[in-house]
């Protein structure tokens, strides 16, 4: 089978297309035995920072002209998208929850997934340029293939195989307001990429506010700990 590490929305999306093909798959996912900075649910393709998957017109913008690819190809993630749409203009948001719940279940039901839980993995042996398997914390299993969708752990996955990345970890500042706000549950992120910001609701009725700063500072030599969880850098303003 074809090992996939992580099952956010590329590794959700990878494990679908690959078992559709007839070709069988086992997806690892750490969480929800190890926690992560963001993410509610123990679900897969859990959206964080946003609800949008941004424009979705395929005659006048790449994005969107990526969606009409991704349907067309019976891609699951457009699939969930579709089923749970909420009114946004031109721009495909959804609700979050039931989004990475229809995800999460039609990979359970998929009869070529195996899911590998609450598995960290720790190395990629190698001979050559190829993998030869998958060493987790749960034991060592053979692979001849192996995709890596492990996001904000890329980079550092990547250099298991010996496989450096163009992708890193930076800093970023956000404000929260307090608990409790009458917001409507269909509100979805504005994001305004020419000024670098977005406003979005958050956890427990709060809003957010915070944008992409110039400059921001890497972290950890761009190799983040596996255990970094539900916390926030020192204050630094």
């Amino acid at each position: 089978p074809v090992h996939i590490i992580g099952a956010g929305l590329a590794g959700s999306e990878a494990a679908w297309q690959i078992a559709e093909a007839g070709v069988d798959v086992v997806l690892h996912e750490m969480r929800p035995r190890v926690a992560t900075f963001a993410h509610r649910t123990g679900d897969f393709a859990e959206m964080v920072c946003s609800n949008s998957f941004r424009s979705d017109d395929d005659a006048m913008n790449a994005v969107g002209q990526l969606h009409w690819e991704m349907r067309a190809a019976g891609g699951l993630v457009l699939e969930a998208a579709m089923a749970h749409r909420l009114p946004a203009g031109g721009a495909l948001a959804v609700d979050r929850d039931a989004f990475a719940a229809h995800v999460t279940a039609r990979l359970r039901a998929h009869p070529c997934v195996r899911i590998e839980e609450g598995v960290r993995v720790e190395a990629i042996p190698v001979a050559g340029r190829r993998a030869l398997g998958v060493v987790t914390d749960h034991g060592t299993i053979g692979a001849e293939i192996v995709v890596n969708c492990a996001g904000y752990w890329a980079r550092r996955v990547g250099a298991m195989a010996g496989v450096s990345l163009a992708a890193g970890v930076v800093e970023h500042q956000y404000f929260v307001t307090e608990k409790g706000l009458d917001l409507p549950a269909d509100l979805t992120t504005l994001r305004d990429p020419d000024r670098n910001f977005y406003l979005k609701p958050d956890v427990g009725g709060a809003f957010a506010i915070g944008g992409w700063e110039d400059g921001a500072p890497g972290c950890w030599a761009q190799n983040p700990p596996f255990d970094f969880a539900r916390e926030l850098f020192p204050p630094d303003m």
